[in-house]
């Protein structure tokens, strides 16, 4: 199973203000949507609470550290490794971790490939972050450039990521 971690961040890697994505980015919203719908989402309980609802067509889980936390149409884990348990049992093919930054960083260890949103902008008062990349563990596999336009009010490249293999030699 891939674990990839699927963001939008700014130019300083800020994600978020007060649990909420800090601009609107119509073309973001539908490049999300057509990598990770029919898939297994992974997201904190900030995350869950800022969207309101689950995502439609993805199968939900929520981390929690509280077990009493019930969500309805979501699966509840309690740590990351019962989370990927819920995906692997599923006999899920790529599962999406969505956030927000503890998640991010708490898993960034397990992912094998990101999709970054970079947005060109910087966010002056955001609160949360997505982890900075070591291109010395990653390498860039796909840029696509966008200007700003009526509905997007920020040029954005959709980049793509997989974790650089080790030669057996190395290990």
């Amino acid at each position: 199973m891939i674990i990839s971690a699927i963001v939008a961040a700014d130019l300083k890697n800020a994600i978020g203000i007060k649990n909420q994505i800090p601009w609107y980015l119509p073309a973001d919203l539908k490049y999300f949507k057509k990598h990770t719908v029919t898939h297994h989402v992974i997201m904190g309980r900030n995350t869950y609470d800022s969207l309101g609802k689950p995502l439609s067509d993805r199968i939900n889980i929520v981390l929690t550290r509280d077990y009493y936390f019930v969500a309805s149409d979501c699966l509840i884990a309690h740590d990351i490794d019962e989370a990927f348990r819920m995906a692997q049992d599923a006999d899920e093919d790529e599962v999406f971790i969505i956030g927000g930054a503890q998640i991010y960083d708490a898993t960034q260890s397990y992912w094998d490939r990101i999709y970054l949103t970079r947005v060109h902008t910087q966010v002056a008062d955001a609160d949360a972050f997505f982890p900075a990349i070591d291109l010395s563990v990653w390498k860039l596999i796909s840029a696509d450039h966008h200007v700003a336009d009526s509905k997007n009010n920020f040029d954005y490249t959709f980049e793509v990521y997989e974790k650089v293999k080790k030669d057996a030699e190395e290990e």
